[in-house]
């Protein structure tokens, strides 16, 4: 197990109490709301391959490799989530769930999507993560970022926000460019591509959707 699959000081931490107590809040109308975005948003891009960072207790894993014919591998630096994932996850063959994180992924291959959900606002070195999380990416892979954009009570932890500084500042640290971003009511999903040169990402474009339930 590498040293780098737990937390780092200063990330916030699910333990034998919070564990539990996130996976009920999941399952309240408003996270519900986000995990569909985020189920309905990869399963459009019809990928073979998903990676998702920060899986807590699984429940977008679990719901693609139910609706999917494709290969879900799930990370998480917290032992109690992966408990609460393994059991949600079980008798899918095709879902794999390990400890991990953003700086240590278990798993030797390259995906056409990697995820994180919920996730991304509470790493401690976002642009170290995103370096080493894009050495996994296949030739036209994405990393995408779902999260809230503005400020919003989504559970009982706090409030989530994901600021876009941060993730473009982040990201052009880690050789990556932002390819899209799309809305969906109070949630956002930032993509983000490797560069093929200089200000380039690595496929042309650019798009901003809005996307309303």
């Amino acid at each position: 197990m590498g040293h780098n699959a737990g937390y780092i000081k200063g990330e916030e931490r699910f333990g034998q109490v919070l564990s539990p107590l996130y996976a009920l809040v999941a399952r309240t109308p408003p996270m519900r709301s986000f995990y569909d975005f985020v189920v309905s948003d990869i399963e459009a891009a019809r990928p073979r391959s998903v990676l998702d960072v920060g899986t807590g207790p699984g429940i977008v894993a679990v719901r693609l490799a139910r609706d999917m014919h494709a290969r879900i591998d799930a990370v998480d630096p917290s032992i109690s989530m992966l408990r609460i994932a393994r059991k949600n996850a079980a008798g899918l063959s095709n879902l794999r769930v390990e400890r991990g994180s953003s700086r240590f992924i278990p798993f030797r291959k390259r995906y056409d999507i990697i995820y994180t959900s919920l996730s991304f606002h509470h790493w401690r070195r976002k642009a170290e993560s995103l370096a080493y999380m894009s050495g996994f990416l296949g030739r036209h892979g994405e990393i995408r970022i779902y999260d809230a954009l503005k400020a919003r009570r989504l559970s009982l932890f706090g409030t989530h926000r994901l600021s876009m500084g941060t993730v473009y500042s982040a990201s052009g640290s880690a050789g990556l460019a932002v390819k899209g971003i799309a809305h969906y009511g109070p949630f956002v999903r930032v993509t983000l591509a490797k560069r093929l040169g200089k200000g380039r990402p690595h496929k042309p474009g650019f798009q901003i959707q809005g996307l309303y339930p």
